[in-house]
């Protein structure tokens, strides 16, 4: 089906729902194309826009639609205009109010508490708003599917294997399906101020809507934090916003690494499959927000041991962002190989240090790593480096409204020297596309 068909369609379809009776002419409203994507495209007409879900929406999106319409979701999810979905191109259309987006040029009006306090509101809300056969909220789906398309892409090197490696090494939980209603998709492009009068943010799109583990909707923030695409003031306001609202999926404060760690893993590893895949796609090279997922990546799962360029002697190297080499062996008889050291080439042994693997020549006892693993090597040190705790305490009081709770630690992989090297320019340049994107 031509692009031009579907935008044609469902500017036909805005037009007649935005004008029962035919308007003056020529008709002043705007028009515009505002997303065009295979899972769905968006045409804003006026004061309504109208979607065309992905053509595999089927009966779980009716479901969906329901649950968006319901009183148990008002106030939380924008709520569809009246009218069932009408099928064109092969597409279902719906119809929706506009409302005003999160504008990218202003991160310090972000509603980083609005976002939190929406999501800990949603998950509370009774499963019933899904019906008697209600979907699975499509994270975990859509974290295996962004991995599957990396895997059968012509894309090869040393950032496509991090990224496979990162991904397959996660720990997650099997169940597709839970009791808490989740969006399914969570990021600042999914919210929109209420065209309602007295009405604040809502949620968009239930397209992924469904039931499931909520601490899925708080994976995709909690990479952003650990890669450093987001402040740690703002973690922490949506982390406090969160729990203040009731939200459970965090766990207490200081404990939300216990629980966020195997999806936000999974979600960084979908966020560099996408952008390595789209990168190849588009014949460019990553840009710096791209870079630092799949960087994530590597630090997470070094590379399978095996004779391979980009290995580097850690007295005689630093890291760089970036530099992960384009290609790299790939071949089984080549990892099985057993290593010699470069420089006096004697065999190398392999060793666990805190969960890094390193290798060590057994002769002149060098010691080489893998991209990733001196950031590790690092941030462990740093960790050890500090005073001990003071015994247990009783659990500290929440704190009033307003105030933060203390910084929370970020995870073993995240970024070296965390605070500071991207939402420093932030600040000044507004957001980074991909707190906008899925």
């Amino acid at each position: 089906m031509p692009c031009e068909d579907l935008h044609a369609a469902l500017a036909d379809h805005a037009a007649r729902r935005a004008h029962p009776v035919a308007p003056p002419q020529p008709c002043a409203c705007p028009v515009r194309v505002l997303a065009d994507r295979p899972d769905g495209t968006v045409v804003r007409h006026g004061h309504l826009v109208v979607k065309a879900h992905a053509p595999d929406a089927g009966p779980a999106l009716h479901a969906r639609l329901t649950a968006a319409a319901s009183p148990g979701l008002a106030g939380i999810v924008l709520r569809p205009l009246a009218g069932a979905p009408v099928e064109a191109c092969g597409r279902l259309l719906t119809c929706w109010p506009y409302g005003t987006p999160v504008d990218p040029a202003a991160p310090g009006a972000a509603p980083w508490e609005e976002t939190a306090t929406l999501l800990a509101r949603l998950h509370q809300a009774p499963p019933s708003v899904l019906g008697q056969a209600p979907p699975a909220a499509r994270g975990p789906e859509k974290a295996e599917r962004a991995l599957a398309r990396l895997r059968n892409s012509p894309l090869r090197g040393a950032a496509r294997n991090a990224v496979l490696a990162a991904g397959a090494a996660v720990s997650v939980p099997p169940a597709r399906t839970g009791s808490a209603v989740c969006h399914g998709d969570l990021h600042l492009g999914q919210l929109v101020r209420d065209p309602e009068p007295g009405r604040g943010w809502v949620l968009i799109d239930v397209d992924d809507m469904g039931l499931g583990d909520p601490v899925w909707d708080l994976a995709r923030p909690a990479a952003w934090f650990a890669c450093g695409l987001m402040a740690p003031e703002d973690w922490v306001r949506f982390l406090t916003a969160y729990r203040e609202a009731g939200g459970a999926a965090a766990g207490p404060p200081g404990e939300e690494w216990r629980q966020l760690d195997g999806p936000a893993r999974a979600l960084t590893a979908q966020i560099a499959a996408q952008a390595l895949v789209k990168a190849e796609q588009a014949a460019r090279p990553l840009d710096e927000d791209e870079s630092a997922f799949v960087d994530a990546c590597a630090r997470m799962a070094p590379l399978p041991h095996g004779p391979r360029p980009g290995r580097r002697d850690v007295g005689c190297q630093g890291s760089r962002r970036g530099s992960i080499p384009a290609q790299v062996p790939s071949t089984g008889e080549e990892l099985s190989r057993t290593m010699h050291c470069p420089k006096c080439h004697a065999p190398m042994h392999t060793y666990n240090r805190n969960g890094v693997q390193i290798e060590q020549c057994g002769g002149c006892r060098g010691i080489f790593l893998d991209y990733g693993e001196l950031e590790a090597l690092t941030r462990l040190e740093s960790q050890w480096s500090q005073q001990a705790p003071p015994p247990a305490a009783p659990p500290a009081p929440q704190p009033p409204h307003g105030q933060a709770y203390p910084a929370p630690p970020a995870p073993a992989w995240g970024a070296p020297h965390h605070g500071g090297h991207h939402y420093g320019r932030r600040r000044d340049r507004g957001f980074g596309r991909m707190l906008f994107s899925s």
